[in-house]
């Protein structure tokens, strides 16, 4: 299983960043723009205890993320043809077992990189430009410019959805971050299926659950 980097978890950050409520009257650019550093500075503020602590970054993200994030689309994205073969409730189940463990694994990732994510919100650049001019679909490109490091572009894929924008997929440095993962997830989803892939998922979320309880008690 694919495991977060620094730059997937900058790319998590950004997310966090741009998940804040965009109407249709709204430019996405400019709300790319506004959002992110309210995002990139509440992730600053609480650098010390998200550190301590990964609940606190799951907390970030679902309050900022999962309310504006498309997560059916994603599922749909990540389980390709076994979604069509699926039923509604093993649709359902993946889901959300693929969203809960997308926000565990990339809380870890930020509790673990969280002061490079506070020292480019210190000191990094961000420019930003919008790829295409649909009015229902839209790529924004965030040209991430850490101080003294090599650029990173981060294409962000948003549609039109319950009068706002969501986000439905990521791509850093070229490579999309739910093939990535339905890449990862592929042998599994031939031995075992929707259902089997939910319930592995489901096991991972319970295991970081009972390992991060052991740590805080030790």
């Amino acid at each position: 299983m694919m495991l977060p980097s620094p730059i997937r978890t900058l790319v998590l950050a950004v997310l966090l960043a741009i998940a804040g409520t965009a109407t249709a009257t709204e430019s996405p650019v400019a709300m790319v723009r506004d959002v992110m550093r309210e995002g990139l500075a509440e992730i600053a503020a609480q650098r010390e205890a998200i550190g301590r602590d990964p609940a606190i970054a799951r907390g970030l993200i679902e309050r900022y993320l999962l309310p504006h994030t498309d997560s059916r689309r994603m599922g749909r994205l990540v389980a390709g043809a076994h979604w069509r073969n699926g039923t509604d409730s093993e649709r359902r189940r993946f889901t959300r077992a693929f969203t809960n463990y997308l926000i565990h694994s990339y809380a870890a990732g930020i509790s673990e990189y969280v002061d490079r994510i506070a020292e480019f919100a210190r000191n990094g650049r961000i420019d930003y430009r919008r790829l295409d001019d649909d009015h229902r679909r839209t790529s924004i490109r965030a040209t991430l410019q850490p101080d003294g490091g090599p650029a990173i572009n981060v294409d962000l894929y948003l549609h039109h959805l319950d009068d706002r924008w969501q986000v439905y997929d990521v791509r850093a440095v070229g490579v999309s971050l739910l093939l990535a993962y339905r890449e990862s997830l592929r042998p599994r989803f031939d031995a075992s299926g929707m259902s089997g892939v939910s319930a592995y998922l489901e096991q991972r979320i319970d295991a970081s659950r009972s390992a991060g309880h052991t740590a805080r008690n030790e």
